[in-house]
């Protein structure tokens, strides 16, 4: 049976990879989605829960297909956000992302920023810093680092390094990525810390409008702020301060486990000299500007603070970004601790708030949008299972995002597939009738070239090969009545017409050739070798037969 080519097998791929989606779709086996922190899984670890609490608060559902327009998913690249309409925008939830963002997607959350649009970002050990890269250049920028007004002109903030104390300005945030240690005020374990919201929080944000307090948390990590020394410009990274934050921990009994291994294992004692510990001490002089909440003013006081796992900052009257270090506050587990699936006992986590939290996070980044927002969940970047459909929409959607994101390139995008596609296409013969009484003919060539050509079109080198190998054994019987079709015999019988060929070398050879055809994986370059030797063999042979 001959083989499948290059051109079918790619085929028989690319109809796989469009088909699978949607037989997986219309299966049980990927209806059901169990992706963590996705908005469609409605076990303990999706964010169901969330989305439903969007849809009761924004419920138009505009065409009637029985869900609200203010929920929308990304499957591809989250460059899909700047090609909304120009006076479109809305609000960008990426929660528990896994996949890796290129430079360009980082660039796209910018602009999709300065166009008016809110980011919530909720990661612990994801792929979040990918993004705050190019977000961090922007904050900069902006000189804005929390609240509703920002920052006052007279800011300053000093710390301790290396035995003094050095004034400091933002340069950066991102997530720490080292486990969270609460061994004052947790559920069940330590990974598991109840989080408050700083006593100045309201002030500073002006953002939930309620008081939220008894937050849990489950297996965090916290938000680090990258620093610049004022006076030589040294840059480092330190734990982002609980009295800039909305979310901090309790002051002095918190730590950072780097090792998150351990952690996992249960086994978490602080090292004084590698880890970060609760209590920050900051010396403070600022005044923070809070709109109608007014100012409030630090005077070069020391402050004792804990760690932040959840700020947020706006740059214009839409433009606003959460940024939380734990997406697991969102979980339909912690947002109804009540369900009776999740058999949750302690008392502590039933008297949680992370539903309020929830809440009032989805009211302060829709405002500014009227009374249809819309939440553009990123479920592309999520860490889905090979049964769910969208991860393989999900990479042929992200390719063509990528291809046709270039105004300038997308028109040949089309051109480029369709001379792929031509490339790989079976070609294309007009039907002809065929007799059975009558053998078929073949014009102008012998039915040998007619299966050199079948076996070399479809890279069927080693059966190619054979072909020759065999032609060469036919034309030595019939010169000297040998039935040997093994090398060394059919060497001697070859030199004995051609003296000139040395037997040994001319064994060797044929040995080689017989080996190659019947392996497998023989390239082009290998079979055109072959082939002109056993050529210009037969030639000799078919030349010395005419004398």
């Amino acid at each position: 049976m001959a083989g499948i080519g290059k051109g079918t097998t790619l085929l028989i791929v690319l109809f796989i990879a469009i088909v699978l989606p949607f037989t997986l779709f219309s299966t049980p086996l990927g209806s059901v989605t169990e992706t963590p922190f996705s908005i469609y899984n409605e076990d303990w670890n999706g964010l169901s829960e969330f989305r439903a609490i969007v849809e009761k608060k924004f419920p138009t559902d505009s065409d009637g297909d029985g869900s609200a327009d203010s929920v929308k998913t990304i499957v591809s690249s989250i460059n899909a956000v700047n090609r909304l309409k120009e006076n479109e925008s809305g609000i960008l939830v990426i929660m528990g992302p896994a996949v890796h963002y290129d430079i360009s997607e980082a660039a796209a959350l910018v602009l999709f920023l300065m166009r008016g649009g809110t980011i919530i970002i909720a990661d612990d050990f994801g792929t979040g810093n990918d993004l705050l890269r190019g977000l961090n250049t922007m904050i900069r920028a902006a000189g804005s680092l929390i609240g509703v007004g920002g920052i006052g002109e007279n800011f300053t903030l000093s710390v301790e390094r290396e035995g003094k104390m050095r004034d400091i300005a933002f340069a950066g945030i991102g997530f720490n990525q080292s486990v969270l240690i609460e061994t004052s005020d947790y559920s069940l374990s330590p990974t598991r810390p109840i989080l408050h919201q700083n006593k100045y929080a309201q002030l500073l944000s002006g953002a939930l409008g309620r008081r939220v307090d008894n937050i849990i948390a489950d297996f965090s990590t916290i938000l680090s702020m990258q620093v610049r020394a004022t006076d030589t410009n040294e840059t480092w990274w330190m734990p982002f301060p609980g009295l800039l934050g909305w979310l901090e921990t309790s002051t002095h009994y918190s730590w950072l486990e780097t090792s998150v291994k351990a952690a996992e294992q249960g086994h978490y004692l602080w090292d004084p000299g590698e880890e970060w510990a609760g209590g920050l001490s900051l010396s403070i002089d600022v005044t923070l500007n809070a709109g109608n909440y007014g100012n409030y003013t630090f005077e070069d006081v020391e402050y004792a603070t804990g760690f932040c796992v959840a700020t947020g900052m706006q740059f214009g009257p839409q433009s606003k970004l959460f940024l939380c270090a734990d997406p697991s506050i969102f979980i339909n587990k912690y947002l109804n601790t009540k369900n009776p699936e999740y058999s949750i006992t302690d008392p502590r986590v039933l008297n949680t708030q992370n539903h309020v939290l929830a809440e009032g996070l989805i009211e302060w980044a829709a405002k500014g949008y009227g009374d249809r927002p819309v939440f553009f969940f990123d479920e592309g970047h999520l860490e889905n299972s090979p049964r769910s459909p969208i991860m393989y929409t999900g990479e042929s959607m992200r390719f063509i995002a990528l291809m046709t994101m270039f105004p300038f390139a997308a028109p040949f995008f089309p051109i480029f597939v369709l001379m792929i596609a031509r490339r790989f296409m079976p070609k294309r013969s007009p039907a002809s009738a065929r007799l059975l009484t009558k053998i078929e003919r073949y014009y102008g060539r012998s039915f040998f070239a007619v299966k050199m050509r079948w076996y070399t079109e479809y890279e069927q080198y080693g059966q190619a090969l054979h072909l020759l190998y065999r032609r060469l054994s036919r034309i030595v019987h019939e010169k000297t009545k040998i039935a040997e079709t093994e090398p060394e015999p059919m060497a001697r019988a070859i030199t004995s017409f051609i003296p000139a060929i040395d037997p040994e070398e001319l064994t060797k050879r044929l040995e080689q050739i017989q080996t190659a055809f019947k392996g497998r994986g023989m390239n082009e370059e290998q079979f055109l070798k072959y082939f002109y030797f056993l050529k210009s063999i037969t030639d000799k042979l078919i030349g010395e037969e005419a004398k």
